[in-house]
């Protein structure tokens, strides 16, 4: 099979699931890659600038696409590149990328899916628009990584709208976390209103005095809101409490995951509807075997089962997962069983295979039923 992968990073700089996608799709992979213009061989051709993301931007750049000739002329040649590659399917990574691509793959009758992540799938600038009707109009599928985001793209007008999660990256599964032993809180992911790191020190500073001397906040990550999360940890007073560790890559993230008695995550939905789909990190800390307290948000609850796997709370219920931090602060063995049964959940449900597999599995049906017709 001839698959076509785009997406508005360079691959290198791309999240993890979709580096995986393009390391393990079965097929002929061409990466079409690089933002804020796709490239490839013979030209380039614009999907969405980063302008995109900011609300106030969105109008400015549907109004500068109509008036100018650019889009009409990057989509022709996108065209003829897509009739001349002749691809089985073209995936694009992301909603936005497919609002990007769909005039030219219905033009060459290239089969198109689209694989939603988050904001994409949430946004209420892209979601309560028209952004989407050209993209939903030509895509043959559409890929949602959490029930609730497939609920939502159903009830937006999607059509063979399939549930896929990501699966974490196997070298998580082959470590193993010192749950019994460690005095460590672990947070990883960006400093931005959809995670709510505000939250989850507010969380942490509460439970402090029902926690074992010692015992600490690692945060991973970076993000326009990480300096106001700073000031927060100092207004309270928990500066030898909280460490920001800025932002690392996966081997030395799996490293602190294996040194950690548990991970916290506050996810909620911010003011513009952003959410999350479901967070990578909270699959690979499970997989190393650390029990999870996190809110019951976009996918989470579908690979944390309350009181098995973790502990989850409402969104915005800081005494609540203040709760869940001391329980498991303060009752080594059954943070150890709870991470124990975390691991061999993702094991079995959420490994990388199967998440491969799924999708694979939706790209198939989607050449086949075009050869079909």
């Amino acid at each position: 099979m001839r698959i076509c992968i785009a997406t508005n990073e360079a691959i290198d700089k791309a999240p993890s699931f979709i580096r995986a996608h393009a390391q393990n799709l079965d097929g002929e992979i061409t990466l079409l890659s690089g933002s804020p213009v796709v490239s490839y061989e013979g030209g380039t051709h614009p999907l969405v600038s980063r302008v995109d993301f900011v609300p106030r931007m969105i109008a400015r750049v549907r109004r500068a696409a109509t008036r100018g000739s650019w889009e009409a002329f990057s989509s022709e040649i996108l065209t003829a590149y897509l009739r001349q590659k002749n691809f089985n399917v073209l995936l694009a990574e992301y909603g936005y990328v497919g609002v990007g691509v769909a005039k030219a793959c219905r033009e060459s009758n290239t089969p198109l899916i689209v694989h939603f992540h988050g904001y994409d799938a949430s946004f209420s600038g892209f979601m309560e628009t028209d952004y989407y009707d050209e993209a939903r109009a030509t895509a043959a599928a559409a890929i949602a990584v959490s029930r609730a985001m497939e609920k939502s793209l159903v009830s937006h007008g999607w059509r063979h709208v399939v549930c896929n999660c990501y699966g974490p990256d196997p070298a998580f599964l082959k470590s193993t976390s010192n749950v019994s032993n460690s005095n460590r809180l672990l947070a990883v992911g960006r400093f931005v209103d959809k995670k709510c790191p505000v939250n989850t020190i507010l969380a942490f500073s509460h439970a402090l005095p029902g926690c074992a001397s010692g015992t600490t906040l690692r945060m991973i990550g970076d993000g326009p809101i990480k300096e106001a999360c700073e000031h927060l940890v100092h207004s309270l007073g928990i500066e030898n409490s909280v460490v920001f560790l800025g932002t690392l890559g996966a081997e030395a993230i799996r490293e602190e995951m294996e040194l950690a008695r548990a991970f916290v995550q506050h996810s909620v939905v911010a003011a513009n509807g952003d959410s999350e789909g479901t967070p990578v990190a909270i699959l690979e800390a499970q997989a190393v075997g650390l029990p999870v307290v996190a809110t019951r948000h976009a996918g989470i609850p579908d690979v944390v089962l309350d009181g098995e796997t973790g502990i989850i709370v409402e969104e915005g219920d800081i005494e609540g997962m203040t709760r869940g931090i001391v329980r498991l602060a303060g009752d080594p063995e059954s943070a150890a069983a709870m991470g124990a049964a975390a691991k061999e959940r993702i094991r079995t449900v959420f490994s990388m295979d199967r998440s491969m597999a799924g999708l694979n599995q939706v790209l198939n049906d989607v050449v086949e039923e075009r050869m079909q017709r």
